[in-house]
């Protein structure tokens, strides 16, 4: 199957999602839907231990879902999607692939993505060995499978569903990022019954209760962090709680450790280091001094380190441990150097 028709695939799901609502909009046929309702519950079953399980059918968000998943598995040739989903389910034990995060949390917003993660149920070794047998080219590493060719911006990639599926919230990096879809009952799964509402609100939430959050952090690392910034720029709303204690988080990984915390922020952020897109920098320039001056304002700040705070600004290119005194500081010290941006 040539580019030009994998693009139609992107094109007609596209459409379909905007003929009632513009991009941003959530699709206005969203219904929750009872446990009693769902036709093959074994499909859904590894959920029911999450106490906060909700599931929703959308007319709208399931033509486009099949629609992005008729396009080819980029390296196994006319193969699509849906054709890979049907045939590594087909095997001596039950199997089920899901699509979930950015690519659902989008659809439900009228746009359509192409980074394509899936949840599976079956053992990673399994799903390679059933790979192996239809000749899809794989790539095993512990729970993790990546499925035909993983050189482009686009490839099929994925976790054993015990890994990332059905673990408690505070292993996932924000609530609306929790979503899968399920094509056996075209059914959107919300595990935590927090992912719908926070995409509906266009909300950026941490996916777990205060008394969780250090445990959040200690799965996630600072990395999330700075996707809580990244996801900032898509416009998403924030909860001035919230915020503040991501940025004091930040800012004491900061003190801790510059070279590492920079190290990772740029990984995290990918595309906007070095970027030439000066709306953008400006955008997260704001951000990143509002949040400062909200952190600022608490009482935790000043004791937020476990370490000695320094008298002055180190120099970040000597990879030393730093604390900000102001807003600006930590912009131009801080996340410029980050960034590889000049001041």
């Amino acid at each position: 199957m040539s580019g030009e028709a994998q693009l139609g695939f992107r094109a007609q799901a596209a459409m379909v999602l905007e003929k009632t609502g513009r991009p941003g909009e959530c699709v206005d046929d969203l219904q929750e839907i009872s446990i009693a309702d769902v036709k093959d519950k074994l499909a859904i079953s590894y959920w029911r231990f999450c106490a906060g399980l909700r599931v929703y059918r959308s007319e709208t968000v399931s033509i486009a879902m099949r629609l992005i998943c008729s396009a080819p598995v980029p390296g196994l040739g006319d193969t699509t999607y849906l054709d890979a989903f049907a045939t590594l389910s087909n095997a001596t034990w039950i199997n089920h692939l899901y699509p979930f995060g950015g690519l659902v949390r989008d659809v439900l917003r009228r746009t359509v993505g192409n980074d394509i993660d899936i949840g599976f149920s079956a053992p990673a070794a399994e799903l390679e060995k059933l790979c192996q047998a239809n000749g899809y080219a794989c790539k095993l590493e512990g729970d993790y499978i990546l499925i035909g060719d993983g050189q482009g911006e686009e490839y099929l990639e994925g976790m054993v569903i015990s890994f990332n599926g059905i673990q408690p919230p505070e292993h996932h990096d924000f609530s609306m990022n929790t979503l899968f879809y399920d094509f056996t009952n075209d059914i959107i799964i919300d595990p935590t019954g927090t992912a719908v509402p926070a995409v509906v609100g266009s909300k950026l939430d941490i996916p777990c209760c205060k008394e969780k959050r250090q445990s959040w952090i200690d799965i996630n690392g600072v990395r999330v962090l700075f996707r809580y910034y990244k996801f900032l720029l898509r416009g998403y709303e924030y909860d001035c709680e919230e915020m503040v204690y991501v940025t004091q988080k930040l800012l004491d990984f900061w003190s801790q450790d510059a070279e590492h915390t920079i190290e990772v922020g740029r990984i995290a952020l990918g595309g906007l280091v070095a970027s030439e897109d000066t709306k953008k920098i400006e955008r997260l320039r704001q951000f990143v001094l509002t949040s400062f001056e909200m952190a600022s304002a608490q009482p935790k700040l000043s004791h937020m380190s476990t370490g000695k705070r320094a008298s002055r600004e180190e120099d970040l290119d000597r990879g030393k441990s730093i604390s900000f005194l102001t807003a600006s500081s930590w912009w131009q010290r801080g996340w410029l150097n980050l960034l590889k941006l000049s001041a």
